[in-house]
């Protein structure tokens, strides 16, 4: 099992794909606008005929370095390039104006791939228990989760509950009688 999950690094077209993917995906995260899950969104198109690991390798080396390079722009000119990287305006930027980017883009480097190896490891072991529980579920548990998002949103929404009701109502309204 090991051998097949070590052997698809090796390749030197999926390092190639990494590579490359990341590189887009830094120069995208730094450029406001177009988001992170855009981009991938659009790469699905390019990839759609491409064999599954190159094209899902390529996609997540983007995503991942969509979010790294948000924080670059987050950092440097205190306008979050992807909207994860909205957290780094609070400190980053600050250290910016004291003269101390390099540290903060240097953080923000050792602290993403830490946090992207975690997530993998994290994803690879739990995604297929995950996939079963998800494939168990019946409308009622679907119904349940639509109701505790109606609770979350009122919850969160005291200010002006005319307003919350229509969102909740207009967001829900073309779930009804479908299945």
């Amino acid at each position: 099992m090991l051998n097949e999950i070590l052997t698809p690094l090796l390749d030197i077209k999926l390092l190639l794909l990494v590579a490359v993917g990341t590189l887009f995906g830094v120069l995208k995260g730094a450029l406001p606008g177009l988001s992170v899950t855009m981009a991938v969104t659009l790469l699905v198109s390019f990839t759609y005929t491409w064999d599954t690991i190159p094209a899902i390798v390529l996609m997540i080396s983007v995503y991942f370095g969509g979010v790294y390079g948000g924080a670059r722009s987050a950092i440097l000119l205190n306008i979050p390039g992807s909207a994860s990287s909205l957290a780094a305006t609070f400190d980053g930027y600050p250290l910016t104006k004291r003269g101390e980017a390099g540290m903060a883009i240097g953080i923000s480097t050792i602290y993403a791939i830490i946090g992207g190896l975690i997530g993998l490891l994290v994803l690879s072991t739990t995604a297929p228990y995950l996939a079963s529980l998800a494939l168990g579920f019946a409308p009622r548990d679907y119904f349940l989760i639509m109701f505790l998002g109606l609770l979350l949103v009122g919850s969160l929404s005291t200010d002006y509950m005319p307003k919350s009701i229509f969102c909740r109502g207009s967001g829900h309204y073309p779930r009804i009688g479908r299945n």
